[in-house]
């Protein structure tokens, strides 16, 4: 059994938490949200995920608009 000595479970719980209450849109959340759930099916750490969710979160907060609906020009802005 691995030792989290940097509390990551801790801190990916604290960026879901952030993310359900963030002024985000609905769809973006959901987005975020399957994408974590693939990356945990796909094996990747909490470390990584944490940091997912916090860039995500940021980026749909910067463009302001779905993801599913964003352009390459909305990309250039963050």
């Amino acid at each position: 059994m691995r030792v989290d000595i940097h509390s990551y479970d801790r801190k990916l719980e604290t960026a879901r938490k952030k993310l359900e209450n963030s002024d985000i849109s609905d769809r973006n959340k959901a987005l975020i949200r399957d994408f974590d759930n693939n990356c945990f099916v796909r094996g990747l750490g909490n470390p990584r995920r944490e940091k997912y969710l916090v860039t995500l979160r940021l980026i749909a907060k910067i463009i302001n608009k779905d993801f599913d609906n964003a352009t390459k020009e909305d990309n250039r802005i963050c």
